[in-house]
Order: C-alpha cells, then sequence, then structure tokens
C-alpha cells in the first residue's frame, strides 16, 4: 500500500472543480487531499461502485460526489456531480451511464462510424440549461476579454459556431453546460502536477497547467541508463509518448547535474518543428518552473543561424523554387571531363537519372551529409537510395553538384543543407560561439540532416548527457545513415529503449496505417503496439474530382466534429502541395467551412479554422480528426518519364511513407480521398478490413 497516492486529473473534472461556487470549493479541495492519502472505501464517505468493472469509486463531500479510480499508485479523479438523492445512494447511477441500468466495462466505448457522421445535423439548436455569466466565465479561467463575445451565447451550435475564441475555451464551457457520463471521461488524458498542492493552486489561479501523466512504460525511460557511459535513444511508433519522455528526462537531468556539482546547469532541448518548441517550451515551464531557465528550447535552424551569425557568416537561403531554378541550371550547364566519349557517358547518365532524382541525391546525401570529396561520395553507402549508381554516375553527379555550388555562390545562396553541414563545422571545430551544453536532448531525430546530428552532439559536453528519441517508421526521406558513421559518439549498444503503447491514435487508425504502409515494396517490419483508445475503421472514399471531394470534406468534417464533440480547429486537411492547400483552402471555405492553408514554418495548431497544410508539414503534429486529400493532382505521384523500375520503386516507396506520416497524425478520426482513376500503387494497399470502403 502506497504512503500517499500521486493524483492526476481528468480535463472535465477540472472545469467542474473550477466552476464550483467558491464556499464549496475548499470543501471539495479537503475531502480530495485526504483521498490522496487513502482512496479505499470505508462504508462511508468512499464507496465502490458496480461499474467499470468494480474499480469506479465515489467520494462524498457535501451535496457533491467525486467519481475516481485509484491503482496502487495513482488515483485518477474522474468526475465532480451534485448529489441527486434517487440516484447517488444506489450502487448504479444512471448519471454515470448516461442513462440505462447497465454495467459498463473499461473498453473505450465505440466512437460512431462514417454513415453516422454523414448524416445533416439537426436543425434545433441545443440550449444551454443555464446563461452564461462573466461570474461563469472568470470561474473557468477565460480570459476577460473574451467575455463580451460569449455572454450572449444561448446554444451549443453558437457557442462553436463563436469567432476568435481558442478551442480549449470553448470545450472548457461545453463541458459545465452538458453533463455527460462519467464514461466518456476515459478518454480524457490524465494530467498531473509537479507538488502535493498543486490542485490548490491550480483553483486559487496561482498555477497555469498541468503535465501529461506518464505511464509505466515510458516512466521507465525517464531515469534509464541515465548515468550510462555513452548516449541513450529511446525509440517508439506514433503517439508512443517519445517527446513527452524526453521534457520528463530533461528535468531528471537537470537533477543529475546539480546532485553531481554543476551550479548553472545548460540544457539543450532541441526539436523538430517551431510549433513543436512553442509547445515544448510551455510544458517546460509547467514541469520546472523557475529552473527552466537552464534549459534552452530550440528549432535546430534557428540554432544554425545564431552558430554561423555567431562567425560572422550571413547567408540568404534558397526557397524551394530558387533551389529548382538554380539546379536546373546546374544541371543543363556542367561541363563534364574526360574524353568526348567519357563526357558523352557522364551526360548520358544524369540525363537519364534525370533532374529530379539527381537533384535529391545532391541534397540529401552529399549536401545533408557534409561530403568534401569526390573520393567521399565514391565511398558512401547511400542506405536509403534504391538506384544503384555506377562510378561513371558518381563522377558524373559530383560534377553537377560542384556546378550547383558555384551558380549559388555567384547569386550568393546557399541551400538549407549547405548552412547546416556549415555550422557542423564551425561545432566540431572549436569556432562556434555558442559554448557547449552540459546535456543535450535531440527529440523527433529521424529526419534530421547527419550534419544537424554532428553540430548537436558536438554541442554536448559528455556523450553520456546526450538523449535521443527517434522513430524509423515515422522517416520521410531515409536519406539512410548509421548513427555512428555520424558520430563517434553516437553508439546506443546496450542503451537502446522501445515504447509499444499508443497514446495517441485509435487502434483502428494505427493498424489501418501500418497495414497500407506494409502493403509498399521492401518496407522494414513494424515494432509492435499496444493501444489505448479504440474507435470507428477509418474511411476511404475515392473520388473523381475535385468538386466531389470537397463535398465530402466538408461533410466529413463537421460530421465528425459534431460527433467527437469538437470544434472545426481540430480538424486538419493534410495535402501534397502547397498549391493544392491553398485551393483547398479557398474551396473549403466558400462551401460554408472555414479554411486555412498554412505552411510549413508558419503552422499555428491553435488556429480556430480548419487547417490545411501538406503532407510533410504535419510531421510531429497530431489532430483529432484528419483527412488526406488533394491526391486527384494531375501528376501526382510525380514519376519522371522512362524512370528506372528501381527509381519508380523509390519514389513510390518516400510517397508511401509520406502518407503513412500523415495518416498517423490522426487521433480519432481519419479520411483518405484517392483518385478513383489512378493507377498509380501508391493508392492500393487500403485493407478492406481495416478500412471503410463502402
Amino acid at each position: 500500500m502506497a504512503d500517499a497516492w500521486v493524483p492526476s486529473y481528468k480535463p472535465g473534472f477540472l472545469a467542474e472543480v473550477l466552476a464550483l461556487p467558491d464556499k464549496i470549493k475548499n470543501q471539495v479541495l479537503t475531502k480530495i487531499a485526504d483521498l490522496e492519502r487513502d482512496p479505499h472505501p470505508d462504508g462511508h464517505t468512499k464507496k465502490q461502485l458496480k461499474h467499470m468493472k468494480n474499480k469506479l469509486h465515489r467520494l462524498r463531500s457535501g451535496d457533491y460526489r467525486v467519481f475516481y479510480t485509484f491503482d496502487e499508485s495513482h488515483v485518477s479523479l474522474l468526475a465532480l456531480r451534485r448529489r441527486d438523492d434517487e440516484t447517488y445512494d444506489s450502487d448504479i447511477d444512471p448519471e454515470f451511464l448516461g442513462g440505462g441500468d447497465v454495467d459498463v466495462s473499461l473498453d473505450r466505448p465505440v466512437q460512431p462510424d462514417w454513415e453516422q457522421w454523414s448524416k445533416p445535423p439537426d436543425p434545433k439548436a441545443t440550449s444551454f440549461p443555464e446563461p452564461i455569466t462573466t461570474t461563469l466565465l472568470s470561474a473557468l479561467r477565460i480570459p476577460e476579454e473574451l467575455h463580451p463575445r460569449l455572454v450572449s451565447i444561448t446554444s451549443r451550435e453558437a457557442l462553436f459556431a463563436c469567432p476568435a475564441v481558442p478551442d480549449e475555451y470553448l470545450l472548457l464551457i461545453d463541458e459545465h453546460m452538458f453533463v455527460k457520463p462519467v464514461s466518456t471521461r476515459l478518454d480524457q488524458p490524465d494530467l498531473v502536477g509537479t507538488a502535493s498542492d498543486d490542485l490548490f493552486r491550480y483553483v486559487n489561479g496561482e498555477l497555469d497547467a498541468f503535465l501529461l501523466k506518464l505511464s509505466p512504460e515510458q516512466e521507465k525511460y525517464v531515469k534509464w541508463a541515465i548515468d550510462a557511459a555513452g548516449p541513450t535513444l529511446v525509440k517508439g511508433g506514433p503517439g508512443s509518448g517519445k517527446s513527452t519522455v524526453a521534457l520528463y528526462r530533461a528535468r531528471e537531468i537537470l537533477a543529475v547535474l546539480r546532485a553531481s556539482g554543476v551550479t548553472h546547469p545548460r540544457i539543450l532541448f532541441t526539436t523538430y518543428t517551431v510549433p513543436l518548441v512553442n509547445m515544448s517550451e510551455r510544458l517546460l515551464r509547467t514541469l520546472l518552473g523557475e529552473d527552466l531557465v537552464a534549459v534552452d528550447v530550440r528549432n535546430y535552424d534557428k540554432l544554425v543561424h545564431e552558430i554561423l551569425s555567431g562567425a560572422g557568416r550571413r547567408m540568404k537561403i534558397t526557397t524551394d523554387a530558387q533551389t529548382r531554378q538554380v539546379f536546373s541550371t546546374a544541371f543543363q550547364t556542367a561541363a563534364f571531363e574526360g574524353s568526348p566519349t567519357e563526357q558523352a557517358n557522364q551526360r548520358s547518365s544524369v540525363d537519364k537519372l534525370g533532374l529530379d532524382y539527381i537533384r535529391d541525391e545532391v541534397l540529401t546525401v552529399i549536401q545533408a551529409r557534409g561530403l568534401q570529396s569526390l573520393d567521399d561520395y565514391l565511398g558512401a553507402a547511400r542506405i536509403g537510395r534504391r538506384v544503384p549508381l555506377s562510378v561513371t554516375q558518381r563522377i558524373a553527379v559530383w560534377t553537377v553538384h560542384e556546378t550547383f555550388q558555384r551558380c549559388l555562390t555567384q547569386r550568393s545562396l546557399r541551400t538549407w543543407q549547405q548552412v547546416r553541414a556549415e555550422a557542423a563545422t564551425l561545432v566540431a571545430s572549436g569556432r562556434s560561439a555558442i559554448p557547449k551544453y552540459d546535456a543535450v536532448i535531440i527529440d523527433e531525430a529521424q529526419d534530421l540532416d547527419p550534419t544537424v546530428l554532428r553540430m548537436l552532439v558536438g554541442l554536448c559536453a559528455a556523450p553520456n548527457r546526450l538523449f535521443v528519441t527517434a522513430d524509423a517508421q515515422q522517416a520521410i526521406y531515409r536519406s539512410g545513415f548509421n548513427w555512428s558513421d555520424v558520430h563517434d559518439d553516437l553508439r546506443f549498444q546496450g542503451r537502446t529503449g522501445v515504447l509499444r503503447a499508443n497514446h495517441r491514435s485509435t487502434r483502428q487508425i494505427a493498424e489501418a496505417a501500418a497495414a497500407y504502409l506494409a502493403a509498399g515494396d521492401d518496407e522494414p517490419e513494424m515494432e509492435p503496439q499496444t493501444f489505448v483508445h479504440d474507435g470507428p475503421l477509418p474511411v476511404i472514399r475515392r473520388v473523381h474530382d475535385r468538386s466531389s471531394e470537397v463535398a465530402l470534406l466538408r461533410t466529413y468534417v463537421l460530421g465528425a466534429a459534431r460527433e467527437i464533440r469538437l470544434t472545426l480547429g481540430s480538424c486538419a486537411v493534410l495535402v501534397p502541395t502547397n498549391d493544392v492547400g491553398r485551393t483547398i483552402a479557398s474551396d473549403l471555405t466558400a462551401s460554408g467551412v472555414e479554411a486555412v492553408f498554412q505552411e510549413t514554418r508558419e503552422v499555428d495548431i491553435a488556429a480556430k479554422q480548419v487547417k490545411v497544410l501538406t503532407l510533410a508539414a504535419s510531421k510531429g503534429l497530431e489532430f483529432p480528426i484528419v483527412a488526406v486529400a488533394g491526391l486527384t493532382t494531375s501528376g501526382y505521384p510525380f514519376i519522371p518519364a522512362a524512370a528506372p523500375l528501381q527509381m519508380v520503386v523509390e519514389i513510390l516507396a518516400k510517397e508511401r511513407r509520406t502518407m503513412y506520416v500523415a495518416m498517423t497524425r490522426a487521433m480519432r478520426a481519419l479520411l483518405v480521398l484517392p483518385p478513383a482513376d489512378s493507377d498509380s500503387s501508391l493508392f492500393e494497399g487500403f485493407d478492406p478490413t481495416r478500412w471503410n470502403c463502402a
């Protein structure tokens, strides 16, 4: 038996506590504090109920009842309800069940299927049982500047249509207004504090937020191998909580450094995208409090900029369009060496490979790995590139690469791959203005350029203070490298852990996406996963044109948001290209569903509209409702004319991995809209036992 149980809270429970009358709050909080000392039933204030296989309990506090579950170390607070004389003194509580007198298991409630989502909404408005008042809004911690927009709203439909109010506040009001069965709380995440009085502090406005509770599997890797001789790698599939583990690892490393005598520790925490950096910094602020000053949270490309600026390097970085234009010039004007026959053979070899393939080869193999000479390139393994290149072909590619370098220099331009490589060189040579960190945490490392990894490793003062999370299944570009080839310090023997539980997607979505990926040629075996959530099968509908696609998207996002009880800001439409994204966002808005296209470096996950972004830009993000669309675009996937079979296979494998990553962004609902008239194998592999294919 534990000396004290650590409390965790469902978001809905926190909203209910905030909305309590002031004179009741302290009474309830005091009872909860007693519950944390001993949650076992006592036959009086604490009682075991028949629900959830007898794992549900209720705590009596005056006219209120707190519903909770507990295990050996944690007590999970699910819901707060006002007492009803006709129900709460019985063993079966109809309010928990949502009506009816049946037992409820721990299995998650089955969500509505596509056919239910696609039904037109009930035209009748769902009126609130009580008015929205400024007193209520203040109790729910909704910012005062939003009150004028909310106090005049009288129905649920009008609430979710309210402009310029973040989703989290709309959902708080909805939770308060409509009492939902306690069983629905099982799908909400468990939140925890960092101190025993955090619930008091939260209610009194002294604490901004709680943190996600770690599962036992995740908790294991927070301290695992922390004093080992070398770096630690934690792998896991989509939704396994690698990033959450990385956040807690930062706190643990900070404690270890201070215990070892480091009085002013410096930790670098870096992740893939700017939205993830912002989210990580907010969570670390809650986790660390004032100690956040010891952690530098960065997007790695901003770190690259700082290193180059500190060395006096001012470089203009190419856009994608500029890269393509300059490379096209280099490809056409490259002057090959040797006899006329040798020159002709080299020109013929690059022409057969095609401009796009050579450009990818130069960017992802030569520049991204920081290869410095032809000999380096001739000896490179090219892991992940399926088209074998002869010595003649590699010499020709290197010539195009050198021509590309000169063309960029003439225009005072550099690619992202070049500036990352230069930053890595500055760090390795000791010329970086940024001093080394006592520890470095690299989150989502699977798609980083080897030069970026080299730079980050070089910024770490000691190899055993390096912590890396990665997911090989999500690596889109699969440029391929061995860890130890990047840096001698990246050797993880005996220090590689695997997270297997998926806390993000439903079992149905994750298994359908995995089956789709496995249908591709020569894909690696997937790591086995367990799942926390269940739901409906993901949906596939083949479309003939843009108008039918937009009509399906409109029906889907409106229906899914309505049934899952979320706002349109919870929906994302993922597309192949920027141009397609802008068109779909415009078409959706014209159809009455407000949507906004967001470019890769401008993703705003808090936007209230349906978010439209590219497949690649969705990496590292998650959305309750996802649609993969825009696939009817002419030429997608683009396969060069007369491309050899191995090149076709490589291109399709990359696009299939991209589709897989996009699918696994979905938490509760997924729709994929492939073209009806395409014969590409990219749009096959949808197993009808795992997808709703009607």
